[in-house]
């Protein structure tokens, strides 16, 4: 497993974000599949083994389970490279159609690439559990800031609509899962009714 090519765009990333979206439409042009499988699952692989030998975690937390010390960790990280790839999807079914065919490579998963140092996890998590989830509040920060900070320059709209149009997105992704918890909800309270009946 080869982490060169990563930490190469990890420090595109932190030297200039801009100028590495920019770059990268150039160097990849692939589906969102192979961007996961080439960048992110190296690092999301390393991320539970991390997790799972930090000595802090063991001293912290002998009794846990191994899903809340290695894959707990590992849920977090894909839940937000999710969001980045809605966001993704949110900027591209956005755009107004044109005529003429764009000049250069098309701009696809610039959010999901920004969002690479959330992978990069592992040290952190290996340190001590805290700070390894400090350090993904952070990196999602950041990402989620570069992101929209691209996007805006990128697409020439103000920062509010673009986030206010993810903003959006992810409602309207959380109806469903929030009408399953719902019927969930009144599932199980039948069910209590109906054993103290």
């Amino acid at each position: 497993m080869d982490l060169r090519p990563v930490a190469q765009e990890l420090q595109l990333i932190f030297q200039d974000p801009s100028a590495a979206a920019a770059g990268f439409s150039e160097r990849f042009r692939g589906p969102v599949i192979d961007l996961v499988r080439r960048y992110h699952l190296p690092l999301l692989i390393l991320l539970p083994v991390a997790a799972l030998l930090s000595p802090a975690g063991w001293l912290i937390g002998p009794n846990l389970g191994i899903f809340l010390r290695a894959i707990a960790p590992v849920f977090a990280v894909l839940g937000i490279l999710f969001v980045a790839i809605v966001f993704d999807r949110v900027l591209e079914y956005s755009r107004t159609p044109s005529i003429q065919p764009p000049a250069g490579p098309p701009d696809r998963h610039l959010a999901l690439y920004l969002s690479l140092p959330v992978s990069a996890l592992a040290p952190f998590f290996f340190l001590h559990p805290l700070l390894g989830y400090l350090m993904l509040a952070l990196s999602a920060a950041f990402c989620l800031y570069q992101s929209l900070e691209y996007a805006a320059a990128h697409f020439e709209r103000s920062r509010a609509r673009i986030l206010a149009q993810f903003v959006s997105a992810i409602i309207a992704l959380m109806i469903p899962v929030a009408a399953l918890l719902f019927l969930l909800n009144v599932a199980r309270s039948i069910a209590i009714l109906r054993d103290l009946s």
